[in-house]
C-alpha cells in the first residue's frame, strides 16, 4: 500500500519542476527578445550613423559641384547627383516603413519619429529641390550654349565674302585709304579673288570697356576676334580673369559671341622674370594658343593668305583701311606697319609724336615663325626696316583733312583702374612705391595732360571729335571724352598747386561744382 505522504510529495515536485520550466522558458524568451531588440536597435542606429557619414561626404561633393562653372559636361554630373539624392530619399522611406518590434516602439527608439531621420530627410528634400532648380537653370544655360553652337555652325564668313565684297568694294575707291594704299602699290590694287578673312587679336587685362568699344568699332570688317587673357600679370603676379567673368555674365556680348575666340592662358612665363619676359610670353599665346589651338578647335583656323592683326588693346586700326586691305590686293608686301595717332589718358591729349608699330601680316608668316606673335609686334618678323614691310602711314594735320590710319590711346580707362595697371605693367620701374607716390595726383595729371612717367605735359589739347574713331555711344565712355578742361599754366607737376589756384579744379573726395555736377548727370 502506497504511502499518501510520498504521493503528495511527488505531485508537489512535479508542480515545482513545471513552474521552474515555465520560468526558464520565460527567462529564455526575455533574453532572446532583449537580444533581438538590441540587434534591431544597433542595426537602425548603425544605419543612422552611416547616413550621417554619407551625408557629410555627399555635402562636400555638392559644395565642390556648386563651386565649379556650369558647362556642357556638368549636365551629366548634375543628373547623377539628382538621381543619387532621389535614391537616398526612397531608401529612408523604406527604412521608416519597415516592420519594427513593438518593444522598440515602446521604448524611445521610434525611428519613424526619430529626429535624426527627420533631419536627414528634410536635408535631402531641400537639397533635391535645390538640385532640381539648378538642373533647370543648367538646362537653360545648355540651351543657350546649344543655340550659340548652332550660330557658330551657321557663321561661315568665307561663304558670304563675295557678296560683301561686291556691296562695299566700289565705294571704297573714293576713300583716302584706298587712294593712299593704291599709290603705295603703284596703282596695282585690284579686287581679291580669294575670300580673305581678318583676325583681330589682342591681350586683355582689366580694360573690358575698351575691348567692347574695339569690338563694336571693328565688327563690320573683322571676322574673328582672338582675345587672350592670362591668369598672371606682365609682372607674373596672379590676377583675376576679368574678361571671362564679364563675358560669361554680360548680355552686351551676345551679339558678338560667335566671333570671339576667348583664350585663357594659365601658365607662367618660364625662367626668371626680369623685364619684358612676361608680356612676350603672354603675347606669343595669341598664336600658339589662340590661333593654333582654340581657333583650330572651332574649325576657324586661318588660311595662309588671311590677314592677322596683332596689336595692343588700346591700338585701333581704322575700319575703312581694313576693308580696303580685305577686299583688295596688289601690294608686293604682305607684312604691314601702321602709323597711329597717339593720345594718352583720353582722346583729347594728343602726343606730337606719331607711333608706328608692326601690326598686320598674312597668316603664313606667323606659321613660319612658330606662331610667335610677339615677333610681328616687335620688328615685323625681323623685316621692319626692309622693303619687305609696307608702312601704311598717312600723315595729315587738322587743317588739311583727316585720314588717320589708326589711334593709340594710352592709359585710357577710368581713374579707378590706374592702380591695377601700374602694378601689372611689364616695365620694372612700375611698382607699389611708384603708385603710392602718384595716386593722390592722378586726377590732376589726367586733367592737365601731364604724363605720369616724367611729370611733364607731352601733348597738346585737341578736344574735337572730327579726327576720332567712329565710336558708337560715346556717352558710355565719359573718361575718353572728358568735359573738364585743362589750365594753360600747368605744364608739369612742379606747377602744382600754383597753377590750380583760383580755378574750378575739384580735388578728390570733395563735392563737385554745380557745372561739373550738371555734366555728370547729363
Amino acid at each position: 500500500m502506497k504511502d499518501p505522504t510520498t504521493t503528495t510529495v511527488k505531485k508537489n515536485n512535479k508542480f515545482i519542476w513545471g513552474i521552474l520550466f515555465v520560468i526558464a522558458i520565460l527567462f529564455l524568451y526575455v533574453m532572446v527578445k532583449d537580444e533581438k531588440e538590441k540587434e534591431i536597435e544597433v542595426d537602425y542606429l548603425g544605419q543612422v550613423e552611416t547616413l550621417k557619414i554619407e551625408t557629410s561626404i555627399t555635402e562636400k561633393k555638392l559644395k565642390q559641384l556648386i563651386t565649379k562653372k556650369f558647362h556642357m559636361n556638368a549636365m551629366n554630373a548634375m543628373a547623377y547627383e539628382v538621381r543619387y539624392w532621389h535614391d537616398k530619399e526612397e531608401t529612408y522611406k523604406r527604412l521608416n516603413e519597415r516592420p519594427m518590434n513593438k518593444a522598440i516602439k515602446s521604448k524611445k527608439y521610434q525611428l519613424i519619429e526619430h529626429p535624426e531621420i527627420k533631419r536627414i530627410q528634410q536635408a535631402y528634400s531641400t537639397k533635391i529641390h535645390a538640385l532640381n532648380m539648378k538642373n533647370t537653370k543648367l538646362a537653360d544655360q545648355i540651351k543657350q550654349v546649344q543655340q550659340e553652337m548652332e550660330q557658330l555652325k551657321i557663321y561661315k564668313p568665307r561663304d558670304s565674302y563675295k557678296q560683301k565684297q561686291e556691296a562695299e568694294a566700289e565705294n571704297l575707291k573714293d576713300t583716302c585709304f584706298f587712294k593712299n594704299l593704291n599709290t603705295q602699290a603703284g596703282g596695282n590694287l585690284k579686287k581679291r579673288t580669294k575670300p580673305t578673312l581678318i583676325y583681330d587679336t589682342t591681350l586683355v587685362n582689366h580694360e573690358i570697356d575698351f575691348l567692347f568699344l574695339r569690338v563694336e568699332l571693328l565688327n563690320d570688317v573683322v571676322d574673328y576676334f582672338v582675345v587672350v587673357e592670362s591668369t598672371y600679370t606682365f609682372q607674373q603676379q596672379p590676377k583675376k580673369l576679368f574678361f571671362k567673368e564679364k563675358f560669361n555674365t554680360e548680355k552686351r556680348w551676345d551679339k558678338y559671341r560667335h566671333k570671339i575666340i576667348h583664350t585663357v592662358l594659365d601658365e607662367k612665363a618660364p625662367g626668371t622674370f626680369k623685364f619684358w619676359e612676361g608680356e612676350v610670353f603672354i603675347r606669343n599665346a595669341i598664336g600658339t594658343h589662340g590661333l593654333n589651338k582654340e581657333a583650330r578647335n572651332r574649325n576657324a583656323l586661318p588660311e595662309p593668305h588671311d590677314l592677322i592683326i596683332i596689336n595692343d588693346l588700346d591700338e585701333l586700326i581704322a575700319p575703312e583701311l581694313l576693308k580696303v586691305m580685305k577686299y583688295y590686293e596688289g601690294t608686293s608686301q604682305s607684312i604691314f606697319s601702321v602709323n597711329y595717332r597717339w593720345t594718352y589718358y583720353n582722346f583729347y591729349w594728343e602726343n606730337m609724336n606719331r607711333l608706328e608699330k608692326c601690326a598686320i601680316s598674312t597668316f603664313d608668316h606667323l606659321v613660319e615663325n612658330n606662331y610667335e606673335a610677339n615677333k610681328l609686334r616687335f620688328n615685323c618678323f625681323g623685316k621692319q626696316h626692309t622693303p619687305g614691310v609696307l608702312k601704311i602711314a598717312i600723315q595729315t594735320n587738322h587743317e588739311d583733312g583727316i585720314c588717320h590710319t589708326g589711334w593709340h590711346c594710352s592709359w585710357c580707362f577710368p581713374l579707378s583702374l590706374f592702380e591695377h595697371k601700374v602694378k601689372s605693367f611689364a616695365l620694372e620701374y612700375n611698382s607699389d612705391n611708384m603708385y603710392t607716390k602718384m595716386k593722390d595726383k592722378i586726377p590732376q595729371l589726367v586733367q592737365e595732360g601731364i604724363w605720369y612717367r616724367d611729370n611733364k605735359r607731352n601733348a597738346r589739347y585737341t578736344p574735337t571729335t572730327n579726327d576720332l574713331p567712329s565710336i558708337r555711344h560715346p556717352e558710355k565712355y565719359p573718361y575718353l571724352f572728358p568735359a573738364a578742361k585743362p589750365h594753360t599754366s600747368c605744364f608739369s607737376i612742379r606747377d602744382f598747386p600754383k597753377c590750380l589756384e583760383g580755378t574750378d579744379y575739384v580735388p578728390p573726395n570733395q563735392p563737385p561744382s554745380p557745372s561739373r555736377a550738371y555734366h555728370r548727370q547729363h
